[in-house]
């Protein structure tokens, strides 16, 4: 008995949500102090999904308090000093995932800032 096999999504058809990848620099504020400033250094196509009560149980367990898995295409310069911009909404990138080392997708663990 065969069963038939159920369709699979491309990754392309999954990533539907526009991203900013985000850089930060220091400006002077000429009282001798630092404002920091994003400048967005691409833009790029990604998946945004909320990470799961289990999965968040498992970040906490290691100190680390995960909101949401961001996914893009491999071939993406992403660093940890910087941050996603998606609409009005920020996350700060927590880690960077290369999936089988293949630079086909990369799996990115955030954190939502709900800080106005």
């Amino acid at each position: 008995m065969s069963y038939p096999r159920e369709p699979q999504k491309s990754m392309a058809s999954n990533m539907k949500h526009r991203i900013e990848l985000q850089t930060a620099t220091a400006s002077s504020d000429g009282e001798g102090g630092f404002n920091k400033l994003w400048t967005t250094a691409s833009t790029v196509w990604a998946s945004i999904s909320p990470i799961t009560a289990i999965k968040q149980a498992e970040y906490k367990s290691m100190g680390v308090t995960a909101t949401h898995r961001i996914k893009v295409r491999g071939g993406v310069s992403v660093g940890e000093k910087q941050r996603i911009l998606y609409g009005s909404r920020v996350f700060e990138i927590l880690t960077i995932e290369n999936i089988q080392e293949n630079d086909v997708e990369l799996v990115i663990t955030c954190s939502e800032n709900l800080r106005p």
